[in-house]
């Protein structure tokens, strides 16, 4: 590399050297390209990794939904929004004509949406049962798909902290800190850098990422 001359050549992770230098893509001004599957699938997936359960014969997604609507509007209206947004997504699947999108949960603050073809797609992607993660085919997919991924994970795991006056930031809480690796590495490539604000955590405790405004 001099003033007038930058040359670069691809090589795999483990075979750099202290000292070489890496030339990142910023994908800032220009965060969409072409790819496999879509957003709507994208979408469907971050709730099932996020606060969903993925079962040996079907795949079921879970919203939490305030027990009396004056007790958490704001909450409310989120919820409802997740709804509406996942139940369009899944009619975009094949399903069966008598789908109905999402059921209330009898004695529970909850409500169900459960459709075979997002397991399907779960699979497709390599989750099964009892493992549920950002796989490396996820990571080779469409902008549109890692937009609708990302939304998926925040919808369900990501909180806004703080004010105005101290500061605001957005933040992803993960239990499996490895996991995080997967997460930050997506926002990257869509324009957004979300630090790991917490070391490797012991046993127990909560890995979190976060972008501060």
């Amino acid at each position: 590399m001099t003033r007038d001359i930058l040359q670069t050549e691809w090589c795999e992770a483990d075979q750099l050297l202290p000292g070489d230098r890496l030339l990142l893509q910023n994908h800032r001004d220009n965060p969409d390209w072409p790819g496999s599957h879509h957003f709507e699938e994208g979408y469907l997936l971050g709730l099932l990794i996020g606060d969903g359960v993925l079962k040996a014969n079907t795949a079921v997604l879970s919203v939490w939904m305030p027990k009396a609507a004056n007790e958490d509007r704001m909450a409310a209206n989120g919820s409802r929004s997740i709804m509406r947004e996942a139940l369009d997504c899944a009619l975009s699947l094949p399903h069966r004509s008598d789908f109905r999108g999402w059921s209330a949960i009898p004695g529970r603050a909850e409500h169900r949406l459960t459709l075979a073809a997002i397991k399907a797609l779960a699979e497709h992607f390599g989750m099964r049962p009892g493992y549920k993660a950002i796989t490396p085919a996820m990571e080779k997919t469409s902008s549109a798909f890692q937009r609708g991924l990302l939304r998926g994970l925040f919808d369900t795991d990501g909180s806004v902290q703080g004010s105005q006056s101290k500061g605001v930031s957005v933040r992803l809480a993960q239990s499996e800190y490895g996991h995080l690796g997967s997460r930050t590495t997506n926002t990257a490539a869509i324009g957004y850098f979300f630090p790991n604000l917490f070391p490797a955590p012991t046993s127990g405790a909560e890995a979190v990422t976060g972008w501060p405004w």
